[in-house]
C-alpha cells in the first residue's frame, strides 16, 4: 500500500518521496498515478539521472475492494487485464499505452 519514487538529480543527489494508498490495489494505474503526482512536486525543469518507483506493504493478491469514490475502477482493471492477456500472447510490445510513447521505444 504504500509508493515510494526515488529520484537521483544530475549531481547524484538523491530526492525520496513515499505516500501510502487509502486502500490496497493491484492496479497499475493506481501505482502510475500516485507516482506521478510525487514526481509533480520534483519536476521543475532540472535534468535527473534516474527516476525509481517501488511498492512496499504488499499483500497476496486479490480482488480491489470497490470504492463508489473511485468509480472507473472496475473499468480499469478489466482495462489492465486484456492489456496483460495481449502482452503474454503477442510480446511486451504488442500494446503501449500512449504516455509510454517513444519514438525509440518503438524502432
Amino acid at each position: 500500500k504504500n509508493i515510494t519514487l526515488k529520484i537521483r538529480k544530475s549531481n547524484f543527489g538523491t530526492v525520496t518521496r513515499s505516500q501510502q494508498l487509502a486502500e490496497k490495489t493491484q492496479l497499475a494505474e493506481e501505482i502510475y498515478c500516485t507516482a506521478y503526482s510525487l514526481l509533480q512536486l520534483e519536476a521543475d525543469g532540472r535534468q535527473f539521472r534516474l527516476i525509481g518507483v517501488a511498492t512496499t506493504k504488499l499483500t497476496p493478491s486479490g480482488p480491489d475492494q470497490f470504492n463508489f469514490s473511485m468509480h472507473n475502477k472496475q473499468k480499469t482493471s478489466k482495462v489492465e487485464g486484456v492489456i496483460d492477456t495481449v502482452r503474454a500472447r503477442f510480446g511486451a510490445k504488442a500494446i503501449w499505452k500512449g504516455r509510454g510513447w517513444t519514438a525509440k521505444t518503438h524502432n
